[in-house]
């Protein structure tokens, strides 16, 4: 993360809330927006993780009003090089060479 021009921000939730249980919530396409962090943070999930969100389930989360909620935006681009890290980092051990493009960040 530190090697990206993107970096991780507090989007919902304040700076003083205590991080609490947290989840990483990634996935590939879609990560479910509004009704699956909610579910988390009803069940006992204080920090979610994630790569994004769209503005619509943003709102939805800010109206909810809930005080010890945090969700931290990781950005789409430094999330997928830490984990193409490990995939081409396997690929190389097998004595490939990788050139790494599209925004991949190497670390």
């Amino acid at each position: 993360m530190e090697a990206s021009l993107v970096q991780p921000e507090l989007w919902l939730g304040r700076s003083s809330n205590p991080v609490g249980k947290w989840i990483v919530q990634m996935a590939a396409g879609t990560n479910g927006g509004a009704p699956i962090y909610r579910t988390y943070y009803e069940h006992g999930i204080d920090t979610i993780l994630a790569m994004h969100i769209d503005d619509r389930d943003l709102r939805e989360l800010e109206h909810d009003q809930r005080p010890n909620a945090n969700l931290v935006i990781t950005g789409h681009m430094p999330s997928d090089s830490i984990g193409m890290n490990r995939v081409l980092g396997a690929i190389e051990k097998r004595g490939v060479e990788v050139i790494a493009g599209s925004g991949v960040i190497r670390v």
